[in-house]
């Protein structure tokens, strides 16, 4: 048994020693082979395939997949920069490989989340008089279009997080100049960007109580979203001096707390949009308690099988393996509870051993009942070699279409 490759790219170092690493897909494929080193860890991709891998230091799929996380993004910056290819990884929380080393030998695992679209559109409510005839009623009023709402569909169809927050964030600066406009002494502008924004702020709290759009337990709102919104968001994200408070595009723990942020922000833009411009935004969705129960019992009874099968995903296809390719069943291990509230997962497992009938492991799916529920198809063959010990972490995740966006490729 050789080392373990993915997409024709080695998985360990030319030594055969078990180090970790990750793989995570891109937008696009690259033009051609490439690889920079970074100290002692390495980042490749192939010419033709949507995939970059990354050599590097961990002992578990957690430390495995942030370290190549990071370390796969300052390889694809200096790819960049050396002008040989302009790449980007792509929904890194839902397809993404890992390997690391333990007692028994090498552990390779594939996660796998598919996104599960919950369309709950809005209610309309309807008056019956007592023969039981509709009653017709006013509709209710369009808002005149604002500047503002531009803004809020950007952020809405972006794929860029921070490019969404930037976007957030002007569609609130438009509406809040509407209700407190910037002074200006003559043609000039007479008031700090600073200065106006908590002022602007103190203006609107007399509109809606901005309590209800900070995190609990804070005793000013108005201070705190200030300092959150305009300092620690907005400028940390449109400055990169040194020595100044920046906010790097795809650090994780800076997205965590963007995310955040974002949610509160654009919560308060839509109160002030309601409030200030009777423009209210429709719509249901799908509460995480009732997206659990509707769907963990499915993902338990589900049976998951690797398989060597060429076939492109086809979601109308009644089998696993339309093309014939063999089916090995993987054992099923435990639900692993996930902090996201929509996100539902579960871990399967073979020895490498059980799968070596498998030229190659080119896809993963998993049939309830018989039928086929869902498949993740790999770009490129994913050779086990030495490994000890294959794991697959399927799951799904809740997307309520028609609430806010919380959630982006990048």
């Amino acid at each position: 048994m050789g080392n373990p490759r993915f997409c024709g790219i080695s998985l360990l170092e030319d030594s055969g020693r078990l180090n970790a690493g990750a793989a995570f897909e891109l937008a696009s494929a690259p033009r051609r082979d490439a690889a920079v080193n970074l100290g002692s860890a390495t980042v490749a991709v192939a010419a033709g395939k949507p995939v970059v891998v990354v050599r590097c230091a961990g002992t578990s799929h957690e430390e495995a997949r942030a370290t190549g996380l990071r370390l796969a993004d300052q390889g694809l910056d200096l790819l960049a920069i050396r002008g040989l290819e302009n790449l980007s990884i792509k929904g890194i929380d839902e397809e993404h490989l890992t390997w690391w080393p333990d007692q028994q030998g090498l552990v390779i695992r594939l996660v796998s989340i598919a996104p599960l679209r919950i369309d709950v559109p809005p209610v309309r409510a309807t008056v019956l008089d007592k023969e039981g005839n509709e009653v017709a009623s006013a509709p209710e009023p369009e808002p005149d279009w604002h500047e503002s709402f531009r803004y809020f569909r950007l952020s809405q169809v972006s794929e860029d997080l921070f490019d969404a927050f930037r976007n957030a964030y002007l569609a609130l600066e438009s509406m809040l100049s509407d209700i407190a406009p910037q002074q200006t002494k003559g043609d000039k502008i007479a008031e700090p960007e600073g200065s106006w924004f908590r002022r602007a702020l103190v203006e609107a709290d007399k509109k809606l109580a901005l309590v209800d759009f900070a995190p609990a337990g804070t005793s000013d709102p108005v201070d705190h979203l200030f300092r959150e919104l305009y300092i620690d968001m907005r400028s940390a994200m449109s400055h990169a001096k040194s020595g100044r408070k920046v906010l790097l595009p795809r650090n994780e723990v800076e997205r965590a707390a963007v995310t955040a942020s974002l949610g509160r922000l654009v919560q308060l833009y839509l109160a002030l949009a309601k409030e200030h411009l009777g423009a209210r935004r429709r719509g249901g969705g799908m509460f995480a308690a009732g997206f659990r129960m509707m769907n963990k019992p499915l993902l338990g009874r589900m049976e998951v099988f690797a398989s060597d099968d060429p076939s492109s995903f086809d979601p109308t296809s009644t089998s696993l393996n339309p093309a014939g390719g063999e089916l090995v069943r993987l054992t099923s291990s435990e639900d692993l509870d996930d902090a996201t509230p929509f996100v539902l997962t579960r871990l399967y497992w073979s020895t490498a051993k059980s799968l070596k009938s498998l030229s190659a492991v080119r896809r993963v799916g998993g049939a309830v009942d018989g039928a086929p529920a869902m498949a993740s198809v790999l770009e490129g063959d994913l050779e086990l070699g030495l490994a000890s010990r294959f794991e697959v972490l399927l799951g799904t995740r809740g997307v309520n279409l028609n609430q806010p966006r919380t959630r982006y490729l990048y």
